[in-house]
């Protein structure tokens, strides 16, 4: 595949199944994917006030991922999830990040750049709730959005 092939959800599901199956820990998944996202919001964006939304799953995992390297980097950077992570590699990689985590209900969603972490390409189900609140906020400004995978509440397929 080159670099341009987009892959199906089950395409991405069996080559996430076939690393980790060659060792590589899904937590080395993890950090990597979130690194390639944080390089490119810096090739992208000047250093601003960065709100990083995340989800329960892996794809939030990913963005506590982003929001600790673009802090290190000195981005002003703020999370904000919508429940705590579930999977071993994403509490793993919340744990890593040193600043506050806010409830999504509880924090202030203004930001120059929000970064969209809440649900990857395999959500199955209707987005409702807070969930759907926040999603609504970004597709008001989506020239201020970085989706990780796709979009939240949009079918990976």
């Amino acid at each position: 595949m080159g670099p341009q092939h987009i892959l199906t959800v089950a395409q991405i599901r069996a080559a996430d199944q076939a690393a980790v199956a060659a060792g590589v820990a899904a937590a080395e998944l993890m950090a990597r994917a979130g690194a390639a996202v944080a390089e490119a919001i810096m090739a992208r964006f000047e250093p601003c006030d960065v709100l990083v939304l995340c989800g329960p799953g892996d794809n939030g995992g990913d963005g506590y991922v982003v929001a600790r390297l673009l802090a290190e980097r000195g981005w002003s950077v703020r999370v904000a999830a919508l429940e705590p992570a579930r999977s071993p590699s994403a509490q793993a990689m919340a744990a890593m990040w040193a600043g506050a985590i806010q409830p999504v209900e509880a924090a202030d969603l203004s930001a120059e750049l929000y970064v969209d972490a809440l649900f990857g390409a395999g959500l199955s189900r209707p987005l409702g709730g807070e969930a759907a609140r926040v999603v609504q906020l970004l597709n008001g400004a989506p020239e201020r959005v970085v989706a990780i995978d796709t979009p939240s509440g949009l079918p990976g397929d």
